[in-house]
């Protein structure tokens, strides 16, 4: 099952986009992953564990 995720939140205890450059591939592969559209993913969904 598809688990929501959230690249902005706060999980450990110091903020890592501090520690990232602005133009660190890290954020263009998120701009990447994000545009792809949930339909994508429907074939991978299921309704038991």
């Amino acid at each position: 099952m598809f688990k929501h995720y959230n690249m902005n939140q706060v999980v450990l205890p110091l903020d890592l986009e501090i520690k990232l450059d602005k133009d660190d591939m890290a954020f263009v592969v998120n701009d990447l992953v994000e545009q792809i559209p949930e339909e994508a993913f429907a074939s991978f969904s299921r309704d038991t564990g």
